[in-house]
């Protein structure tokens, strides 16, 4: 009895249709899961990532106006219109690194800040 089972064991080549259907079953299943937990998980990674970057360049400005003179001052507020225009007066004092990523950021002149754009 016990041979026959081995040998019933030793001669099965593949894998039944029912077999390969429940696992292709489980992966769809495990596929649609995962991949809307990793859509959301990379939006919150690149809304944070805005939001450290903000306060970086946040910073940078605070040490800009902390050290600048007056007369800087004047021509920061009368000049820079933008949140581009800014980054590059700031990469020009070696306030941050040059390249630094602005998408989704703006400069807001009444309170001299950068902000996330909605």
């Amino acid at each position: 009895m016990f041979k026959w089972f081995v040998k019933k064991i030793n001669n099965r080549k593949g894998f039944t249709l029912i077999e390969l259907v429940v696992v292709i079953a489980i992966l769809g299943i495990l596929a649609a899961i995962a991949v809307p937990r990793l859509t959301s998980s990379k939006a919150e990674a690149e809304r944070v990532a805005k939001l450290a970057t903000v306060r970086t360049l946040n910073g940078a400005v605070s040490m800009y106006l902390a050290t600048a003179t007056a007369e800087e001052i004047t021509s920061i507020k009368d000049t820079a219109d933008d949140a581009a225009e800014v980054l590059t007066l700031l990469e020009g004092k070696d306030l941050v690194q040059k390249g630094v990523d602005i998408t989704g950021i703006s400069w807001t002149d009444a309170d001299d800040l950068f902000v996330v754009t909605p």
